[in-house]
């Protein structure tokens, strides 16, 4: 009898002796087929060592895990008790091992003080003992049945094949029970079908249907909250998991991906338990749910907490979209797009946000809506119709009138009658005042004798929580008898003048007026210009705002913090921290700033702050922190936008629109909303004159023609030229550097090759090493497309190799990826098709494990890939995902043509034709030609034209195709005819 039988595959031979040998240096007994003596029978002598030996060394590899002989050996090792595995190489082991434990020695490399090693004799040492404890002639028995997995009223039997509930088997099929297995097995992130099938089915062509159908199978027993749909990425198990056995600890869960942006930890609500059960109840029950009051209400604190309650209950998250800061109607889709990682072809594209959500289940909260209140209605009234799945929140002063809306009318904390102050128990309005007041004064406490006082204040208050928490902060200076008696002079002043004003309304109003007469002159300036922020803003940017030769930054400073101490202002304290005020204390500080006379300068000095930031960004672009800064920037957007909608007002700036629309295509392209970014270039040249800064119009044009996508040859290429003659005039170098590679790539898309040449030669010449390497990434594009087009692309191989070192040193992984990219186009051009689906394959791999949206140039490239090497079933696959993606960013134009290829391919011919026309037809439109890649990919599409149909017949199917739209030629080349 042998201590250790090794089971391996013979591909794996030279690591199995490496084993062997480090086993037999310990003085274990080790059989394996080495040990075959000449005329022995392989199978009696091999399952002879097998079952007779004390422990079976399973060595999982790609290679091991495909042989049906090691395969069975470890079947046996298991069902006998002494199967040890151990992973020489990453791989998926077979369902029936995915629960044993197994070693992980992939990385082991014969060292015998590596810790990994040891702790495996260790355990094979005790493995042996054991054997050897038991009497000869007591037979083997079969392995404990592997541990239960528990979850919710569910348990997993993997052994016995059984799903059971509370107890009682639940009828499921074998294979959707072993796709429930794999998806627990790899709950720490989605999985699409195709890599479902292959570990349920593996070397099976992959049938989506199937994997469809067993889903559906395993939520309808298991709850629509256990497995969770991530729209473009799979499947993903997300149940609180546990594995209980004999002795054992719970196994630490793998916690579900949050999906909302809603703060997990919530501030206490005082009078609003109620409020928030009737509201998660009116959820569940209906699709919109709209929260009525006044301002200062406490609307949104209400909203917060019962979105924050619902983040489990909606398999596509919970999303909360702060409306105040906006002024425009045409910004709301923006700030839904942005707030789900959304990017919209055009910035008021409804339809195409609604489609985007077509199959999502989420709930969407809207919050502030009055001022934009028709807006929100043709929004939601389209979500409503064309969302299914999609909820809706809203919190609104004014009814937003939808057929669908369920109004809640949120009421005023309550105040104790006399027979409550007789009580202990505090009410809303009561709690809410004593732990404001011990924000600014630790020792008030409510007694007996104040409690009455503080009832009487809450009850002039109108139970408002924001007039409240108003007063409570001034406890300190006036003291509650002083506090009781300025309220009742102010209410009584207001009643006489505003009596035809809503009684809360007058309330606040009054609240607001108060405060704001008892904060000192400097308060009261800095709290009037911190009204021209829009959304949020840092202290370093309320420093520059508000600062001027009377009042320093310290100045700013602390009376920011006199102002959070107040109520008037409100803090998140995350790094770095940010201010807001609320929008009713915003709007009356609005009110004060315009009473004066410093409103303009106020404005002046927020642009010119907002233009500061956008510098400051744009010139850590090219450093490896610039993508750190780029994304704090993003934070500004809100501000970025009010600064830009002053500056064009009658009251504005034309210089300082032209100066904040012309770097601004760097938070534009941040946020992915280029399509509002180009219109604010396109009102912003309207304004160029000859008085303009030479510098600002350069920038100007330079950011119209990067964000204007090949829309537009002619005006695109213009727009460079005059660009680079400005940064000439200018002398500077690094600024026309970069234009001269924008222009040469657009000059080698439109055919200009001797243009392109001079501009990449004249830029080349410019060229300072001094630069962050990371500027030449234009003059590598541009110079590796044009040796595409001159048929050399094989020199261009290396541009893009080194393209991709210098993202990787600047370790930003979107450029990183783009990079990627465009190398990967390169081997497409050379013809190293595999090489090319190794590196998209590798990209979506990255934005995956980030948990970024897939980069759509990304799949359509890869889906073209596919089709030219004939791996037509997964071209299919990833074309769906990235036609939605290719749409919505306005570029499906580009890959028509290889969706063309693709319906030939799957022997759609007459559709391939169609598409081919529409293609033809779109490209004429734009001015520039096809690259090298699309190149290629038409004449494959022609050839296999050519072969199906006459000429005649070519011309009629390819003009019925000119009719269609982009989207409707893309899905036709992917589904058939099945697409109307």
């Amino acid at each position: 009898m042998a201590d250790v039988f090794l089971s391996y595959n013979r591909e794996d031979q030279a690591i199995a002796r490496r084993f062997a040998e480090a086993l037999m240096a310990h003085k274990f007994d080790v059989w394996w087929d080495t040990a075959l003596k000449p005329g022995e029978a392989y199978d009696d002598v091999t399952e002879n060592a097998l079952r007779t030996a004390k422990a079976v060394i399973v060595l999982w590899s790609p290679r091991s895990v495909a042989s049906r002989w090691v395969r069975a050996e470890a079947t046996l090792a298991n069902r006998l008790g002494t199967l040890m595995p151990a992973m020489i190489e990453i791989c998926e082991r077979p369902i029936l091992f995915e629960l044993v434990q197994t070693a992980d020695l992939s990385s082991w490399t014969g060292d015998r003080q590596d810790a990994a090693w040891l702790g495996f004799l260790a355990d094979l040492h005790t493995q042996i003992a054991q054997h050897a404890s038991q009497p000869d002639d007591v037979p083997v028995t079969e392995p404990a049945p592997i541990r239960a997995i528990h979850f919710g009223a569910f348990s997993v039997l993997p052994d016995r094949h059984l799903l059971m509930q509370a107890g009682t088997p639940v009828k499921i099929t074998p294979e959707a029970f072993d796709l429930l297995r794999v998806l627990i097995r790899e709950r720490a992130k989605p999985h699409s079908r195709a890599e479902l099938s292959g570990w349920i089915s593996p070397g099976e062509r992959v049938d989506e249907t199937k994997i469809t159908a067993h889903i559906a199978a395993l939520r309808k027993a298991l709850g629509p909250n256990v497995i969770r749909t991530i729209p473009d990425r799979g499947y993903q198990f997300v149940a609180q998991l546990r594995e209980q056995g004999p002795d054992t600890e719970p196994l630490a869960d793998t916690p579900a991906p949050r999906l909302t942006n809603v703060p997990e930890t919530q501030p206490r609500l005082y009078g609003r338990d109620e409020d928030i059960v009737e509201l998660t109840s009116l959820i569940s029950a209906h699709r919109m749910i709209t929260i009525c009051g006044p301002g200062g209400m406490g609307k949104s604190s209400v909203a917060q907490a019962v979105a924050a309650s619902q983040t489990t209950m909606f398999g596509d998250g919970v999303w909360w979209v702060e409306l105040a800061p906006l002024r425009n109607d045409g910004l709301i889709l923006s700030a839904v797009a942005r707030t789900l990682d959304v990017s919209l072809s055009s910035p008021d594209d409804l339809s195409e946000l609604a489609q985007n959500l077509s199959d999502r289940q989420m709930l969407l909260v809207l919050d502030n809506c009055e001022h934009l209140i028709e807006a929100v209605a043709d929004i939601a009234n389209t979500l409503l119709r064309e969302a299914p799945n999609v909820h809706l929140l809203a919190t609104s002063q004014e009814v937003i009138k939808l057929q669908e809306e369920r109004v809640y009318r949120l009421q005023p904390l309550a105040v104790p009658d006399e027979a409550g102050l007789t009580t202990d128990e505090n009410t809303g309005a009561l709690a809410l005042f004593e732990v404001r007041a011990q924000a600014v004064q630790p020792e008030f406490t409510l007694t007996p004798d104040t409690r009455t006082i503080v009832a009487d204040i809450c009850m002039q208050l109108d139970g408002l929580p924001l007039a409240i928490e108003l007063a409570a902060a001034r406890l300190p200076l006036l003291g509650l008898d002083g506090l009781r008696q300025r309220l009742s002079d102010r209410f009584r002043l207001l009643a006489n003048s505003s009596r035809s004003a809503p009684s809360r309304q007058r309330t606040l109003r009054a609240a607001l007026e108060w405060s704001y007469s008892l904060l000192t002159p400097e308060e009261q300036t800095i709290f009037a210009r911190l009204s021209v922020f829009s959304g949020g803003f840092d202290l370093d940017t309320a420093e520059q705002v508000c600062a001027d030769d009377e009042l320093q930054s310290w100045d700013v400073l602390d009376h920011v913090g006199a102002l959070v101490d107040k109520s008037l202002l409100s803090s998140d304290l995350g790094e770095p921290p940010r201010y807001r005020l609320l929008d009713t204390p915003r709007s009356f500080a609005l009110e004060q700033l315009k009473a004066g006379d410093e409103a303009r300068n106020s404005f002046l000095r927020h642009a010119d702050c907002m233009y500061d930031r956008l510098l400051q960004a744009q010139q850590s672009e090219w450093e490896r922190d610039g993508s750190a800064i780029i994304g704090r920037l993003v934070a500004d957007l809100d501000n970025f936008r009010a600064a830009l909608t002053w500056a064009a007002s009658d009251t504005g700036d034309a210089d300082r629109l032209i100066a904040l629309a012309g770097t601004g295509s760097i938070i534009w392209r941040s946020a992915k909303a280029e399509g509002e970014g180009l219109a604010w270039c396109e009102k912003a040249m309207d304004l160029i004159g000859e008085t303009t800064d030479p510098a600002l119009e350069a920038e100007l044009l330079v950011s119209f023609a990067i964000m204007s996508h090949q829309r537009d040859a002619d005006r695109e290429i213009s727009s460079l030229m005059r660009a680079a003659e400005l940064f000439r005039e200018l002398e500077n170098k690094q600024k026309l550097y970069f234009t001269l590679g924008t222009l040469a790539k657009k000059q080698v898309w439109r055919r200009d090759l001797d243009a392109a040449e001079a501009a990449i030669n004249e830029a080349e010449a410019l060229f300072d090493p001094t630069w962050p390497p990371a500027v030449r990434e234009p003059i590598l594009q541009a110079r590796t497309y044009l040796l595409e087009i001159l048929d050399r692309p094989e020199e261009g191989e290396p541009l893009m190799l080194e393209l991709v070192d210098i993202m990787r040193a600047v370790d930003d992984p979107d450029r990183i990826d783009m990079a990627l990219l465009e190398l990967a186009e390169s081997y497409v051009v050379q013809g190293k098709l595999e090489a090319a689906v190794s590196v998209h394959q590798e990209v979506r791999e990255r934005t995956h494990k980030r948990g970024a949206p897939y980069i759509s140039a990304n799949l359509g490239n890869l889906a073209s890939a596919l089709t030219q090497l004939g791996e037509l079933d997964e071209a299919v696959e990833v074309a769906r995902l990235a036609v939605p993606l290719l749409h919505r960013q306005r570029k499906l134009i580009v890959f028509l043509d290889h969706f063309a290829l693709l319906a030939c391919r799957l022997g759609h011919a007459e559709v391939g034709a169609r598409v081919c026309g529409r293609a033809d037809a779109e490209m004429a439109t734009t001015g520039f030609q096809r690259e090298v890649s699309e190149t290629i990919v038409r004449e494959l599409v022609q050839k296999e034209l050519d072969a199906a149909f006459d000429t005649a017949t070519l011309l009629k199917l390819q003009a019925e195709g000119v009719s269609m739209t982009n989207e409707q030629a893309a899905k036709l080349a992917i589904e058939g005819d099945s697409v109307s």
